[in-house]
């Protein structure tokens, strides 16, 4: 089956107009079709390594001891008490 439909259409990589054959065509030709190819292996290819960076560097923070979650200790207490601010707390001492 064949149609004669010419569709005017405005090219998704340079954005250049062109007469399509088909309602689905979008790219004006070979050659920005193949550069939007290239561009979007590119991207992927940026988002898998960004991944991994944040990946990285969440399980280094993560592996590090975190000791703002402690509590504080100070040598004039009893031996083994520990004291939360009043602040930290909801302002109980």
């Amino acid at each position: 089956m064949s149609t004669n439909i010419i569709v005017n259409r405005i090219c998704e990589q340079c954005g250049k107009n062109f007469l399509a054959k088909t309602t689905v065509t979008r790219f004006c030709g070979i050659a920005c079709n193949r550069r939007n190819y290239k561009q979007r292996i590119r991207r992927s290819k940026v988002a898998v390594g960004d991944a991994q960076v944040l990946q990285t560097r969440t399980q280094a923070i993560m592996s590090q001891p975190a000791e703002f979650l402690t509590q504080l200790f100070c040598p004039g207490w009893q031996d083994g008490e520990t004291r939360a601010f009043p602040e930290r707390t909801g302002g109980v001492a």
